[in-house]
């Protein structure tokens, strides 16, 4: 995202322009709060699925671990021997406003292009599982209970998507979206206030992260009330390759000279989990969220990247990077989800097996 002038939006909001933003992010904080009380209090009119639906969402602008959250959760929730779907905006594709089924649980239908990039990779790895986009996701919701029968909807990236009723709110927090201010001073898509409406609460941290302050648990408790809370950590899992489907154990790293690149909200954790597994940083570069790489994009990164040993990118972009070969292998780090206890709840709030 980019501020008025074209500079990259983080700019406007961290640099000498940020006192200028502030009105603008009180009125913003208004309008959210106004929004949210006319759903609330039934001014505006909600629907409901004739299926359980749990939202995965966040509060910030950009990744908090979402989609490696609704994979864990289908993957485990459908192994239970739930009839498990997938429904997500489709963010950036050009389904996204007429909707369609991404995958009828046998993987990919349309492309990434068409699908959105972190829709596609749910269709990718959740065999069995259907994934459905759209802007109307209470008509896309509806499609897929109806098409495919599922008994449980998992909304991908629904917290602020008031239209469309849940039965469990789950919502993401890194320990940095306390300290972030509202949109567009910062990345804050809400008051920290509507936390309130969750009914799950899941600490998100990367393997190897600072450990969070002693202070975070009262300052949880001030925001979102007394909300069950969860910590879940992301772990790198392997070294996969997109094209012939084998993987490295995360040893191969060590002392290799890597080119990384990536088109995530959160550059930085995936650089530093590198460095961490003890890869040598040949370059890094980073692209805006849901990047899409150009021909002379992908030659400068060859330029740029002659002395290293390997490629390396995130799942999200070797989605889009299926038709391009690289002079040196190219490798995705893998991540997992690990977290204790949260299925055990939600399958309890969700009356399910």
């Amino acid at each position: 995202m980019r501020g008025l002038s074209g500079l990259p939006l983080a700019l406007w909001q961290r640099g000498i322009f940020s006192p200028f933003l502030f009105p603008l992010a009180w009125i913003y904080g208004k309008a959210m709060r106004f929004r949210e009380r006319l759903y609330l209090e039934g001014f505006l009119h909600r629907l409901r699925l004739p299926c359980k639906v749990i939202c995965v969402g966040n509060i910030t602008l950009g990744g908090s671990g979402k989609t490696p959250m609704v994979e864990y959760l289908a993957r485990h929730l459908k192994e239970s021997g739930i009839k498990v779907g997938v429904l997500s905006r489709g963010y950036r594709g050009r389904m996204e406003r007429s909707g369609g089924v991404i995958s009828d649980g046998r993987g990919p239908l349309l492309g990434p292009e068409e699908a959105g990039d972190e829709a596609w990779m749910l269709a990718e790895h959740l065999p069995g599982v259907p994934v459905v986009v759209g802007r109307d996701r209470y008509g896309m919701g509806l499609l897929m209970c109806e098409r495919f029968g599922s008994e449980l909807i998992i909304m991908d990236d629904g917290f602020q998507h008031l239209r469309l009723m849940r039965d469990v709110d789950l919502v993401l927090l890194r320990p940095s979206d306390l300290e972030e201010p509202l949109f567009p001073q910062g990345r804050l898509r809400e008051p920290l206030g509507a936390l309130r409406r969750a009914d799950l609460l899941v600490i998100v941290q990367w393997e190897g992260s600072d450990p969070p302050g002693e202070g975070l648990q009262e300052r949880v408790r001030q925001v979102a009330g007394t909300l069950p809370t969860f910590h879940a950590t992301l772990r790198p899992l392997d070294l996969y390759d997109p094209y012939s489907g084998a993987s490295l154990p995360l040893s191969y790293l060590e002392g290799r000279r890597v080119c990384a690149f990536c088109g995530i909200a959160s550059p930085e954790t995936f650089f530093q989990s590198i460095l961490r597994l003890g890869g040598s940083l040949v370059a890094k570069r980073p692209f805006r969220d849901h990047h899409v790489y150009s021909e002379a994009e992908l030659a400068e990164l060859e330029s740029s990247c002659r002395d290293a040993d390997l490629f390396l990118t995130t799942s999200k972009d070797a989605v889009k990077l299926r038709k391009v070969r690289f002079s040196k292998p190219l490798y995705v780090l893998r991540v997992k989800v690990e977290v204790e206890g949260l299925l055990e709840e939600v399958r309890d709030r969700l009356s399910l097996a």
